[in-house]
């Protein structure tokens, strides 16, 4: 009886020796993927991801009495949704589709856009694909990676990161290493000049 439990056990040891490079370079790579959704978290309606952030804008030109406005308080929040049907194909394909509004203190609208972009949902690399738009202007400038999240094994290094407002991929520069709650992360900063658009 204890060999035959012996004989169990070495067999078992055996088997998960094999299957642990198989986590590694299978299962991991499969789960290491952009989500197509989001659901149960507190900023999350319906499968739309809610992405609410404020601030004070110290200048602000306000186009409809054509003057500037100064200490401004803003609200600006981003809604994302994944056109799932889209999102099949090579390169772990993934398409996001969000809208933006930006309102100041009395909930008057300063702003709002739109975005459709594809991209690869491992390295999040832009795809050239699928309608890829900017307030229904086709994207043309695919060089970069997309603006809603950093690939999965992000390196110490400079990235083309997408600037939506721009419609072009600028450098994001590697700053560093911080700790968040006791977790190690990469900093990265992108500076971009004063520019009309």
């Amino acid at each position: 009886m204890r060999r035959g439990f012996g004989y169990l056990l070495v067999g078992l040891g055996a088997f998960l020796l094999v299957l642990a490079p198989l986590a590694k370079w299978y299962v991991a790579p499969q789960l290491a993927v952009a989500p197509l959704g989001c659901e149960g978290e507190v900023l999350c309606d319906d499968g739309v991801s809610i992405s609410p952030s404020t601030g004070t804008a110290s200048q602000l030109f306000d186009p409809g009495t054509l003057s500037t406005r100064t200490n401004v308080e803003l609200t600006a929040t981003r809604r994302v949704k994944p056109d799932v049907n889209a999102s099949e194909g090579a390169n772990n394909r993934t398409v996001y589709e969000s809208a933006q509004e930006v309102v100041d203190g009395d909930k008057k609208l300063v702003d709002a856009s739109t975005e459709r972009i594809a991209f690869d949902g491992h390295s999040s690399k832009m795809l050239d694909c699928c309608d890829a738009n900017l307030d229904g202007t086709p994207i043309t400038d695919f060089s970069g990676i997309a603006p809603y999240k950093f690939g999965f094994g992000a390196e110490k290094k400079t990235y083309l990161y997408f600037d939506g407002t721009l419609g072009k991929a600028l450098p994001m520069e590697y700053k560093g290493t911080d700790k968040i709650l006791d977790l190690d992360v990469y900093k990265y900063e992108q500076v971009i000049e004063p520019t009309q658009y």
